[in-house]
C-alpha cells in the first residue's frame, strides 16, 4: 500500500481499522482464468475461526463478490466457479427445476401445491427472477428425490450460492 492510499484508508475506515487491515492482510495474490484476472485472494487472520483465512473476491459485471474459506484452494476454486457461473448467464437451478418438473411429468401448479407456495413464486423460480428459501428448497428436493433429498438439497444450494 503506497502513501496515497494509505491516507485514503485512514479517510474512509479510520486510524484502527487501517492499522488491523495492513496487520491483518498478508497475502494478496490474482486468481487468473485462461490469462484473465478475475479477481484475487487474501490470506488474513480470523478472530471468528481463530485461525488464517482466505477470502476470495470475484469481480464481474462491476460488482464485487467475497466468500471466506479456510483454505486456499477452496477459496480460488469458489472464485473460478462463481465466476464462470455469474459470466455465463445461464440460470441451473432454474434449467433444472424445469428439467425435474418434466422429468417426473408435473405443472406448475402440482409443485406450487405440494411445496406450499403460490404458482407465481414458481414461476419466479423456473424464470430465475428469484430463488426458494430453504424452507421451500427442502420441501421441493423432498418432492422430487424423497429418499435422497438431502443431496439434492446440498447440490442445489450450492448451485443457488454460486447463482446469487
Amino acid at each position: 500500500m503506497n502513501w496515497q492510499e494509505y491516507r485514503n484508508s485512514i479517510r474512509q475506515n479510520g486510524k484502527t481499522k487501517t492499522r488491523q487491515n495492513l496487520k491483518s492482510k498478508q497475502v494478496t495474490s490474482p486468481i487468473l482464468v485462461n490469462g484473465q484476472e478475475i479477481g484475487w485472494v487474501v490470506k488474513f487472520w480470523s478472530p471468528i475461526y481463530c485461525s488464517w483465512a482466505w477470502k476470495a473476491t470475484v469481480l464481474v459485471d462491476s460488482k464485487l463478490y467475497h466468500k471466506t474459506k479456510l483454505d486456499s484452494e477452496e477459496a480460488i476454486t469458489w472464485a473460478k466457479c462463481k465466476w464462470s457461473v455469474l459470466s455465463s448467464g445461464r440460470k441451473y437451478f432454474a434449467e433444472s427445476l424445469k428439467e425435474w418438473l418434466t422429468l417426473q411429468d408435473k405443472s406448475i401448479v402440482d409443485l406450487a401445491e405440494e411445496v406450499g407456495c403460490s404458482r407465481d413464486v414458481v414461476y419466479k423460480w423456473m424464470n430465475g427472477d428469484s430463488y426458494p428459501s430453504v424452507e421451500f428448497l427442502v420441501r421441493i428436493c423432498q418432492v422430487f428425490n424423497p429418499k435422497e433429498w438431502e443431496k439434492s438439497y446440498t447440490a442445489f444450494s450450492r448451485m443457488i450460492d454460486l447463482e446469487k
